[in-house]
């Protein structure tokens, strides 16, 4: 190897090739909005992106006010305020909403007026009118006001492109959103003195930043405690200086190496991210271990650096290779997801273990040769002791291993079993800590407003060239009533925006006697559509399409678990292909489609994902052990583990969702490690001559002790996440944590019970 020859030439050209990865991380951005978690060519997210080119952004702040006095000339002067300091002061934003700038349509004489309801000159009995009039239009209520009339929202709303870091223009980001949040934040607490309640700041932006933010804090956090748990793990095992600078530095350039080429690719850092680091690290460092475990005692007998090197790669290497190559198998499975996050996930952490097997292999070693190491005394009597007690145990297993392998094989169908009853679960808002204040916010409005949950609707004729008529907005109309008094799959539509309620506050102007209902006849239609196109807010633009030959219906519903959203959109498109389908199209998209489609397509692509990491793990296996009736037996203890979490998730009430999902391929893949290492050490000294269990004692003395300092090393990291202010994160991180843990259980109890087994039927031991 040349770099055995030249380490330090070849150690200056390693950390030159990571420096100059390192200056691409520049162009690595966060993303965890709705859309970013469907790839990039998804349909749905394709469709989504359109509507908010034609029509703007559906999602959007909420600024939350609870007031007694709410419709009084101070109440309405206190939100005028607030509302001219948000558009004056916050960036990127389009436009505000609010009961006192909305639109009121009245007459004055034989004119029409259009104005805002609640103008600054407006005082005494006018205002006490305006007030019957909010609360009694359905068009304010439940979004803008409540029926009380003691709480509003000033609906913000964002522009689609803004200027980027070269103030060139671009799709709106994620830092904007950050910018505009901060700006929120900063004004809200300026103007909460003149308020008695708190204000408070909602909408699904607000969960898409706390995401973000939470994804950075979480990535720096536990990639500091990660690297803290592998130095400390690596200074107890080896109580050396060199066993902890070494590999700490493999591991940092890794992980600098993987987010390198995240920037590269330009993909974004999304919510998966956040464990992406700390993970490397953990898993990274178990390649170490056994190089390390290999190398100094070899050394320490009096070899020279070179020959320990060479003997600790001939004694691990193979070992190494296969382990890595199915640890990324098991993460490449979710490169197949359509899950934006997920897909992300696996590539770059199948990616990175074989950087951190490469750094291992080429680094490593030459970092041995150029740093001052000293010999240590053996410890043979110790591991007398230690052989002995081993060889006690071993005879244990040996007198019940029939009976321990048949418990195991129950124990797994039990597993299953239980297992089987999962439920799935998508909800992003219940992430968050019950009295983290965006999940309170959230909940504060939806109780006495609309929900934050937006779902957009496109209604055209069926032929586009048609604009709409009278008949097919009467039809739509109906169908609205419908779908608010039915509550499509037990979801309530709490409000509903579109064209058709400018056109009943207009008739309600033109026709006093026809109340809030739409036009009677196709003329008047028209000229009310007239009128409502020199409304100088352009409101009409944000609802129709210029011909009139497509209309937009904005529902809010309340935010609950995505795929809730399934039933509620089956029956939405169900109800209308029953009334209107006929003459009439719709198209479904907004926040709440995108949210449900993530989650539906993660169900299917992580059943494909598993599929294939078990086939292709097990296909490894047995081509690295080259016996099929060891390498079937051998599924007992690497499903076995996955199976009893599952059946805990189950026995605990926890869900399956984007994290605890990746729990299995990351475990298939972790699991199946140990048992390579184990196995392939084991067929070493048998080859070298030792009975079963002579040769299943130096395994546990050799390999045993790499396997038990890995597994803690990992278990630590996992365990650690429970820090996470994100309850999902902290979930995955401790059930992860016992899957390994009990993985190494299954293996010092299962896998030398099956070999002892098939050495009983291949025949009598020496």
């Amino acid at each position: 190897m040349p770099l055995l020859t030249y380490p330090a030439t070849g150690l200056c050209l390693l950390l030159a090739l990571t420096l100059a990865l390192l200056w691409q991380t520049q162009y690595l951005r966060f993303d965890n909005s709705a859309e970013s978690f469907l790839n990039k060519n998804d349909p749905e997210r394709l469709a989504y992106i359109d509507f908010e080119d034609r029509y703007g952004l559906s999602a959007y702040f909420i600024v939350f006010i609870r007031d007694t006095g709410l419709l009084t000339k101070p109440g309405i002067e206190r939100i005028r305020l607030l509302q001219q300091a948000i558009e004056e002061s916050v960036p990127h934003i389009s436009e505000t909403e609010s009961i006192v700038s909305s639109r009121y349509i009245h007459s004055e004489g034989d004119d029409i007026a259009i104005e805002p309801l609640f103008p600054q000159e407006l005082a005494g009995r006018a205002i006490a009118e305006r007030r019957d009039v909010a609360l009694d239009t359905p068009y304010y209520l439940d979004r803008l006001i409540n029926r009380q009339g003691d709480a509003t929202a000033i609906i913000v709303r964002m522009r689609q492109y803004a200027p980027d870091r070269q103030q060139k223009p671009v799709r709106l980001q994620m830092y904007h959103l950050q910018e505009t949040l901060a700006a929120l934040r900063k004004l809200i607490a300026d103007f909460q003195p003149l308020h008695s309640p708190p204000i408070l700041l909602g909408g699904s932006p607000t969960i898409s930043v706390e995401l973000t933010q939470s994804t950075r804090s979480d990535m720096l956090l536990f990639s500091l405690l990660a690297l803290l748990i592998v130095a400390s793990a690596l200074f107890l095992l080896f109580r050396r200086g060199s066993a902890v600078l070494a590999p700490a530095l493999c591991l940092s350039a890794t992980v600098a190496i993987v987010l390198s080429l995240m920037a590269i690719g330009r993909y974004p850092l999304q919510v998966s991210s956040a464990i992406l680091p700390s993970f490397l690290l953990a898993v990274g460092v178990a390649d170490s271990i056994h190089f390390l475990r290999a190398f100094f005692p070899a050394y320490d007998s009096g070899m020279s650096k070179v020959d320990a090197i060479r003997k600790a790669l001939n004694h691990v290497a193979v070992a190494m290779f296969f382990t890595t190559l199915t640890t990324s198998v098991g993460l490449w499975s979710f490169s197949f997801s359509k899950i934006a996050p997920v897909a992300s996930f696996g590539i770059f952490a199948a990616v990175g273990v074989w950087v951190a097997l490469l750094l291992t292999l080429l680094s490593l070693p030459a970092l041995m040769l150029v740093l001052p190491l000293r010999r240590k005394d053996n410890t043979a009597a110790r591991l007398v002791v230690w052989r002995s007690r081993l060889t006690v145990g071993l005879q244990l297993i040996n007198r019940w291993r029939s009976w321990i392998l048949a418990m195991a094989f129950f124990l797994l169908l039990l597993c299953i079993a239980v297992a089987s009853r999962l439920a799935f679960s998508h909800n992003p808002l219940l992430w968050f800590a019950e009295d983290h204040p965006v999940r309170e916010a959230n909940r504060v409005i939806e109780s006495s407003l609309a929900g934050t949950m937006q779902v957009e609707l496109l209604i055209s004729h069926n032929d586009p060239a048609r604009a709409l008529e009278l008949e097919q907005l009467q039809h739509i109309d109906r169908w609205l009533q419908t779908i608010r008094r039915s509550q499509p799959g037990g979801i309530p539509v709490q409000s509903s925006v579109s064209v058709l309620d400018l056109l009943k506050e207009v008739n309600r102007v033109l026709q006093p006697g026809a109340g809030y209902a739409l036009p009677d006849n196709q003329s008047l239609l028209a000229q009310e559509m007239l009128l409502l196109r020199f409304d100088p807010d352009n409101t009409l633009d944000k609802l129709v399409d210029n011909r009139f030959t497509e209309m937009r219906v904005s529902l809010s519903i309340p935010w609950t678990d995505s795929i809730a959203y399934t039933l509620f959109l089956d029956r939405l498109q169900l109800q209308f292909d029953r009334q209107l389908g006929d003459q009439l199209n719709l198209e479904i998209t907004g926040m709440a489609t995108v949210a449900n489609k993530a989650f539906t397509e993660m169900i299917d692509s992580m059943a494909v994902s598993y599929l294939y990491a078990g086939l292709v793990v097990l296909t490894l296996v047995l081509l690295l052990l080259r016996n099929l009736r060891l390498g079937l037996l051998l599924a007992i203890p690497n499903l076995l583990p996955i199976a009893a979490v599952l059946a805990v998730m189950q026995w605990l009430s926890i869900p399956l969702d984007l994290f605890t999902m990746l729990i299995g391929s990351i475990a298939i893949g972790l699991i199946v490690d140990d048992s390579i290492h184990f196995v392939y050490s084991f067929q070493s000294f048998r080859r070298q001559g030792l009975v079963t269990l002579e040769a299943l004692t130096e395994t546990f003395v050799s390999t045993g002790t790499a396997l038990v300092s890995t597994t803690l090393v990992l278990c630590s990291a996992f365990a650690v996440y429970v820090f996470s202010p994100l309850q999902n994160l902290s979930v995955f991180g401790l059930l992860t944590a016992l899957c390994i843990a009990l993985a190494l259980l299954a293996d010092c109890l299962l896998i030398p019970a099956i070999l002892l087994r098939l050495d009983r039927i291949a025949g009598p031991q020496k």
